[in-house]
């Protein structure tokens, strides 16, 4: 059944939030540990439906998947090949990602498309060029590609036209078991990207890298298991920031690792925000109206982020001053726009780009999530906003944040959430469930 969260806006965000481990790192390690064949152990995961999804995939290829707490235990002893389920793959953007290793293992696979956000076109092509480089043969029959590679992977010189993650992460993978030498260069920086090549060093993989996104793989004949620590979701990390930012209020982070943040520090700055840092800890200060930052632009790593887009579009209804934000990663990362407008925002878009005037207050209403980061975005919106703001769509938000509700609440926020009868946002009185 849909839940619908309630948010009574208004109220200062203030206190302490523990930021789990990076969704965006965790898939591609989960994805890599098919390439192991030893026990993975990855301790301290979120509670995720993106995670839980790629679970049952590695399921489905007899990968053993035992969970402690928050530790999860996956054990390749039982690996075996098989069809990835089209009815899994079609809710996971990131099923892309057993392309790599699937090959790799098992000289084979077949993949019928994956789902995800509608946040624009998003084609696997790079994906596809890099692996037949590496040696992969490719079919494709109706919706499902198959990719074949019956004498082995090798090594070759890959360059990408453009620095695609999921591509970049693939290749990688990939090239860990292949022969020989692999040189890829134009791939993607990300810090996430720079996890996956931590973890598969330490299974025993020989990658080297100058962190500008051109890597040097040596393949190995096997990799081995390995206990590896995830680093922290610096895109969960920057939507507390931008909660207390909004509502004026002071915010702690806490978390375990090293978070990727030294951009979107510098633009909570820019826009009025007193930002600390300390060894494992990151504190923001918020007093008075935001200043608008006037120009942001979503690039690759190390640019500013697509996925801190909706976040910092909504703090730019709010500061003083006008904004234009420029979108070049995704077509269709605008969605949330026309429910910020509801809102009272001062948005007119053309194309990609997107000139928003600061307002001195929004104001809360009904709101439908289009995606995870747009609700991430919409959250924050409600959090500041005057009035009772209700928003649908709960299920986007649970693919990419755990205990986001709960955290917010201890912070001062007033929210509820509510089990919903209908499309419509009417709720059972004895089902409310306060967070």
């Amino acid at each position: 059944m849909e839940q619908m969260l309630i948010v009574e806006g208004g109220a200062r965000i203030s206190g302490c939030c523990r930021v789990h481990r990076a969704k965006n790192a965790v898939l591609p390690i989960l994805a890599a540990s098919l390439l192991c064949d030893s026990k993975v152990v990855l301790p301290d995961l979120p509670d995720l439906s993106d995670l839980a999804v790629t679970k049952q995939l590695l399921s489905e290829l007899k990968m053993g998947v035992t969970e402690q707490c928050r530790d999860l235990i996956l054990s390749p002893d039982d690996l075996a090949y098989s069809r990835l389920d089209e009815k899994l793959t079609a809710k996971l953007r990131a099923s892309t990602l057993f392309l790599g290793p699937m090959l790799a293992r098992f000289g084979k696979v077949t993949f019928g498309g994956s789902g995800g956000c509608a946040i624009g076109k998003r084609p696997i092509d790079l994906h596809l060029y890099g692996l037949a480089k590496l040696g992969a043969q490719i079919k494709q029959e109706g919706n499902a590609i198959t990719l074949s590679a019956e004498t082995g992977l090798k090594g070759a010189d890959i360059r990408l036209r453009y620095p695609s993650v999921g591509a970049t992460e693939n290749i990688l993978m990939a090239a860990s078991l292949a022969k020989g030498r692999t040189a890829l260069s134009g791939g993607a920086a990300e810090p996430e990207v720079l996890d996956l090549v931590r973890f598969l060093n330490r299974c025993g993989a020989k990658i080297e890298t100058d962190g500008a996104g051109n890597y040097q793989i040596l393949g190995q004949k096997r990799l081995h298991g390995c206990c590896f620590f995830v680093m922290p979701d610096r895109i969960e990390a920057a939507t507390y920031l931008a909660a207390a930012a909004a509502t004026g209020g002071e915010i702690l982070l806490t978390f375990d690792g090293e978070l990727a943040l030294p951009l979107i520090g510098e633009l909570f700055e820019i826009m009025g925000c007193r930002v600390l840092s300390a060894k494992g800890g990151l504190a923001l200060v918020q007093r008075g109206r935001l200043s608008a930052p006037r120009r942001l632009t979503t690039l690759p790593y190390p640019g500013f982020p697509t996925d801190l887009q909706a976040v910092f579009t909504t703090l730019c209804t709010l500061a003083k001053g006008q904004t234009v934000i420029r979108e070049t990663v995704f077509e269709e990362r605008f969605s949330h726009l026309s429910q910020l407008q509801k809102m009272g925002a001062e948005i007119t878009v053309c194309g990609r780009e997107a000139v928003i005037f600061g307002v001195k207050e929004l104001f809360g209403t009904e709101i439908t999530i289009p995606d995870l980061r747009a609700g991430g975005g919409l959250l924050v919106a409600a959090l500041a906003a005057r009035g009772e703001s209700r928003l649908s769509a709960l299920s986007y938000v649970d693919r990419g944040y755990d205990q986001l509700y709960e955290q917010l609440s201890l912070c001062g926020a007033r929210i509820k959430k509510m089990r919903c009868e209908d499309g419509k946002g009417t709720s059972r009185p004895d089902d409310p469930c306060r967070v």
